[in-house]
């Protein structure tokens, strides 16, 4: 890393060609900024940054910090956030779920291996976002039964085409009672496997973790009657607080409220109703994981706990210093306990 936290103030002793090339990277007009293959020629022409690093206290303060905002790598920092990329190859074609809504499905990867699929929490949906699919201007367009019809048709279209292939179903936060439901309403649709990653396994709207003055307050702007953008933004924006244990660099925090922002209002208006899954997860003979962060803000470490410890064959992973988001506060752990879990399926 080659500032220390302010953009214009470089670590000393850092290779003044990697500085000056960090700031072009960053001018305010994108006119102004270098195309990617002259940043990779230029990069290619420089010592790695590791042999420039400051010595003693001032390196041992970067070690200390490279989990919070600051990042250490042998190049330059173009950007914090990961861009992921899939294999060029892929199967496309729609589905018709809840309600009859077109869904535009992508598989990704080798359609050889195990099929996952992720379902995505409360500030995400890739039925929303996604450019081919519909998306319903009306508030009953969207509920748990719904989300669960709409998780059926993309698995029967898979099991359809390949009656042997292999299922493992994937649920982050309200992603999990989403899968939940359609596990349990499709008893004769097989899965081979469930995870959950910091989701709930029961609700009934008293939990205090979700009724802070906080959450509140931000819940109600994120959902302004008046769809007033500002408001709107100011609500998910606040909510973001909570999705990680330690603070989150601004690259994510802006890709997370983007993310958030373009759902449609009426995704996050549904009339969310309690749920307990308690029964029916209890009785899953399937092999099932449990993702906890040891510090979530909104699921607290006993419900998730509890949660875990209903699975009649199931694994349970707490990961210390992560909160809602284990995915993004520690990718590396988490995308090794999945594949892990996958590859014994």
């Amino acid at each position: 890393m080659i500032l220390n936290r302010v953009r214009e103030n470089p670590i000393p002793k850092t290779n003044d060609r990697f500085v000056s090339l960090y700031k072009k990277c960053w001018q305010h007009e994108p006119d102004e900024r270098p195309p990617i293959c002259q940043v990779i020629e230029e990069l290619d022409s420089i010592d790695p940054i590791i042999n420039n690093l400051p010595t003693n206290s001032n390196k041992s303060k970067i070690t200390q910090d490279k989990d919070s905002d600051l990042n250490i790598t042998t190049y330059i920092i173009i950007a914090q956030v990961p861009i992921h990329t899939f294999p060029i190859e892929t199967v496309n074609y729609y589905v018709s779920g809840g309600n009859g809504i077109q869904i535009y499905v992508e598989e990704k990867g080798n359609p050889e291996k195990t099929t996952i699929l992720f379902t995505s929490g409360y500030m995400a949906s890739r039925q929303s976002w996604h450019p081919l699919c519909d998306k319903p201007r009306d508030v009953k367009a969207y509920s748990l039964e719904l989300s669960g019809q709409d998780l059926q048709a993309v698995i029967t279209k898979i099991k359809t085409d390949k009656p042997n292939k292999k299922i493992i179903t994937v649920g982050w936060s309200m992603g999990t009672p989403t899968t939940m439901t359609f596990m349990k309403n499709n008893p004769d649709i097989k899965i081979d496997g469930f995870i959950s990653v910091v989701g709930m396994v029961h609700l009934n709207f008293t939990e205090a973790s979700l009724n802070t003055e906080e959450i509140v307050k931000y819940s109600i702007a994120a959902n302004d009657p008046d769809y007033k953008f500002s408001t709107i933004a100011y609500g998910l924006n606040g909510l973001s607080n909570f999705r990680t244990f330690k603070p989150s660099s601004d690259q994510y925090r802006a890709l997370k409220l983007g993310d958030s922002i373009i759902v449609p209002p009426e995704y996050r208006k549904y009339e969310a109703k309690p749920f307990d899954f308690r029964d029916f997860f209890s009785s899953l003979d399937i092999p099932t994981l449990n993702l906890i962060g040891e510090e979530d803000k909104l699921i607290t470490l006993e419900h998730s706990l509890q949660f875990a410890n209903l699975a009649k064959n199931g694994k349970k992973i707490v990961y210390k210093d992560v909160g809602h988001s284990p995915p993004w506060e520690d990718t590396k752990s988490v995308v090794r306990d999945i594949i892990e879990f996958v590859s014994n399926i």
